[in-house]
């Protein structure tokens, strides 16, 4: 299934995605829209940019591709994506482990779910322990991982275009920090972590 490999996971695996994905809406709202902020101010420094009729259209269409992966244009006339799922790629390095009650992180993390961000190292190797804590082998995990990332993604960013208009509230501010706009995009997303502290917005993978 190139469109959604998840489906192929075992039963089990499929429920606990299901479960992770209400779980990291806010950390993974916070990480797109940092994600778009930096492309956005990228684009920026186009020639193009300097036309102030072509700002808007060129901030949407970062938006637009944030949750997918370099084969978005390929996908939408019907073509299969050369990765499975057309992922993207910010989230290629980004892992998940389920928490319990105990854990240091739990306290922040009360859903039990936390994505991280694998730093330097041999990678592959981490991979592998976090997918041994999960109980999964190393192929379902990277499909879990992926699918978590992508799904969420697009429920947070996508979904919500027609009613609220992150690449307008990108192009407002992109001489600041984006943590002014992750707080006025994210926070419905993140409203179910009430144990969040005051460097929330701030937080990084």
């Amino acid at each position: 299934e190139m469109h959604n490999p998840d489906r192929l996971m075992p039963e089990e695996a499929q429920k606990r995605l299901s479960e992770a994905k209400e779980g990291v809406r806010c950390q993974v709202c916070k990480s797109a829209v940092r994600e778009a902020h930096a492309k956005a101010g990228e684009a920026s420094k186009l020639p193009s940019f300097k036309d102030k009729w072509q700002r808007g259209s060129i901030v949407t269409d970062v938006v637009a591709k944030i949750c997918h992966g370099p084969d978005y244009d390929k996908v939408n006339m019907g073509f299969f994506p050369t990765v499975a799922g057309n992922p993207p790629q910010w989230g290629e390095g980004i892992g998940v482990k389920q928490l319990k009650e105990g854990d240091k992180a739990y306290d922040k993390h009360p859903s039990g779910w936390k994505l991280f961000r694998y730093k330097g190292g041999d990678i592959e190797a981490a991979k592998e322990r976090a997918a041994a804590d999960m109980g999964l082998d190393i192929a379902t995990y990277n499909v879990f991982t992926s699918a978590l990332v992508r799904h969420v993604c697009r429920t947070v960013v996508d979904e919500r275009q027609a009613d609220d208009d992150l690449a307008e509230l990108i192009l407002d501010s992109l001489n600041e920090k984006p943590s002014k706009v992750i707080r006025d995009y994210c926070s419905n997303e993140c409203a179910s972590d009430t144990k969040a502290r005051k460097s929330h917005w701030h937080d990084e993978l």
